[in-house]
């Protein structure tokens, strides 16, 4: 299954942050979109943050809000990864 995700959801390669530059983005105003599982945000979640599994994205993209960046969060980067080149193919924003 991740593999036909992975390709339906390509697009370019998002850039990376560090945690110092995610705080400074959350501070001004960005969505810290958590897009792992239900069972793995229950273990854990950062306070503010927004889920929208993976596996629904591209079904519920469109729903997130058009005026803020969004920081795509996961356990170990891969989702996120994919999930910000999907967001970043799909909208003209260049902040997403």
């Amino acid at each position: 299954m991740i593999g036909w995700l992975k390709k339906a959801l390509g697009g370019p390669a998002p850039g990376r942050l560090s945690p110092a530059e995610a705080r400074q983005k959350l501070e001004a105003g960005a969505l810290l979109l958590d897009v792992r599982t239900p069972p793995e945000r229950k273990e854990a979640k950062i306070p503010g943050s927004q889920a929208l599994p993976l596996d629904r994205l591209a079904a519920e993209w469109e729903k997130l809000p058009r005026d803020k960046e969004i920081i795509c969060q996961c356990r170990s980067g891969s989702r996120s990864a994919t999930a910000a080149r999907f967001l970043a193919s799909n909208t003209k924003s260049p902040s997403r």
